[in-house]
């Protein structure tokens, strides 16, 4: 799966109908909630780890999107690459996507391997020359998730639009042609803060019936409605965030021991990228390492200066009296 990387913007005149216009603002308004929260999702979980000892020449950046739209990716060796300043691979290692097939080991691997790349390179491959990585351990793709939590968000957002736009209802009133002018004073007086207004003796109130389509604002609820899901999504990444509706400020043991589920999907992911770099390191005699982005600050006491740094979940350099963990 390639991810979309521009905008198809509607117009009006693909549109039929007298409402057109409007069709064609919904439809791009709609598109653009999804793809904001899509984008920012694949964002940040296209920049979760930092390989460290890659050979030169690997794209970090495309391993990580291959694993997240593919499921896997694999790393192999290839003397020709070397020779060839186009494939941008001096050392003769690349990590490009391919198909795992043929007879199936013990543990359900294929021990054919093909890879391929877009400009037209292909080659075969064993489990003697390669090494699969997978992006978690039970070795699927995660984009879909994504694109589910992003279109659950931006329907959210869309509908805090419409429930905005929607403040807007007017009253409407039926009433008699000879009253009409009258009501229009009364509104334009109501509307420059007159608390006293005057009428004919004629004007007959009961004859005026008024429908009220004042829409009741629903923008906060569907708000913590959308934070909850933000919360969710990025929980499933591993990503630092506290998912609750507590008013009042957290203390550092409350934040620290609301991250296991962090700490728990983050080993999902982390655990078949650190076994993938110790088969290369003992296929190919590499010094690969792969790690967790992280850096947060916790609150740890009365003052916005009382912080404790942390570099992940498993840093020592929270005191033990807050809740860390030892490097140990």
């Amino acid at each position: 799966m390639n991810i979309w990387t521009g905008f198809n913007s509607w117009e009006p005149w693909q549109f039929s109908g007298v409402d057109k216009e409007q069709r064609a603002q919904n439809v791009n308004m709609n598109m653009a909630s999804y793809y904001k929260w899509f984008y920012q999702f694949v964002n940040i979980a296209c920049s979760m780890f930092k390989w460290d000892g890659l050979p030169e020449g690997i794209d970090e950046r495309q391993l990580e999107i291959w694993l997240l739209t593919r499921g896997y990716a694999i790393l192999f060796y290839d003397e020709a690459l070397k020779d060839d300043p186009q494939m941008r691979a001096p050392e003769g290692y690349a990590v490009l996507p391919g198909v795992a097939s043929g007879q199936l080991d013990l543990y359900n691997i294929g021990t054919e391997r093909r890879v391929y790349a877009p400009n037209g390179y292909q080659k075969e491959l064993t489990p003697e020359n390669s090494v699969l990585i997978f992006n978690n351990r039970i070795r699927t793709p995660e984009i879909f998730v994504y694109m589910l939590y992003a279109q659950r968000i931006a329907d959210i957002d869309r509908t805090i639009d419409v429930n905005t736009m929607n403040q807007k209802s007017p009253k409407l009133v039926r009433c008699e042609d000879s009253q009409r002018l009258t009501f229009k004073n009364v509104v334009m007086q109501t509307l420059g803060n007159v608390y006293s207004i005057f009428v004919d003796k004629n004007f007959n109130a009961a004859s005026m019936d008024v429908l009220d389509l004042t829409v009741p604002f629903v923008g906060e609820d569907m708000d913590r409605l959308k934070r909850r899901y933000v919360s969710e999504c990025m929980t499933y990444m591993g990503v630092e965030g506290v998912n609750t509706d507590k008013k009042e400020r957290l203390i550092g043991q409350e934040v620290l021991r609301g991250m296991g589920d962090v700490e728990a999907m983050r080993f999902t992911r982390l655990v078949e990228r650190e076994q993938a770099c110790e088969r290369a390191n003992e296929i190919f005699g590499l010094d690969m390492s792969v790690d967790y982005r992280s850096g947060i600050y916790i609150q740890t006491g009365n003052t916005k200066d009382d912080l404790s740094p942390s570099t992940g979940m498993l840093s020592g350099q929270l005191s033990p009296e807050f809740g860390g963990y030892g490097n140990e």
